[in-house]
């Protein structure tokens, strides 16, 4: 039996990341929201202000530190006109944990689960946690990884993003 050649594995694989992504950039796949409701990636997204998103699972200290320090952010009123998601990666084994988690740090912001991880694989997100940050369906930033003080810097790129889409 003869194997395809690597040519044609290759444009296989450009016609499938194609086709995941629309033309701003951004993923064209469905995304379950909290509930577990099956929603278009898009319609997570606020095309009229900066949406900011974190990839997080609920094993992940950094991740839940990183969403516990932009939910202080937010509280305090550091970051305005923007919009943020948390996705979190958690697999069928800890999918159940994530609810708990999001009530008992009492996160206000939309989370949405990404079993599969189909939409953390779209970005290329090979850790997390993982933030991304859109302006008019495009990525203008993107971070591996937290420290405290990192959402200081995220704070500084929202506003600087936000500043920069108002004349």
């Amino acid at each position: 039996m003869k194997l395809p050649s690597i040519a044609f594995l290759h444009l296989l694989m450009f016609i499938i990341s194609a086709k995941s992504f629309s033309q701003s950039g951004l993923p064209v796949l469905p995304i379950k929201n909290i509930s577990g409701n099956s929603v278009p990636f898009s319609s997570a997204i606020d095309t009229n202000a900066v949406t900011v998103i974190s990839f997080w699972s609920t094993w992940c200290v950094p991740c839940i530190n990183e969403l516990d320090a932009l939910q202080e952010s937010i509280d305090e009123g550091k970051m305005k006109s923007f919009k943020l998601i948390a996705i979190s990666t958690d697999e069928a084994r800890t999918i159940q944990k994530v609810m708990p988690m999001v009530k008992s740090r009492g996160w206000t912001f939309d989370i949405y689960l990404d079993e599969s991880n189909e939409i953390k694989r779209a970005f290329n997100a090979t850790n997390i946690p993982f933030v991304i940050v859109i302006r008019k369906g495009k990525i203008v930033y993107q971070k591996t990884g937290f420290t405290p003080g990192d959402e200081d810097v995220l704070i500084g790129k929202v506003n600087q993003v936000n500043v920069s889409n108002n004349p």
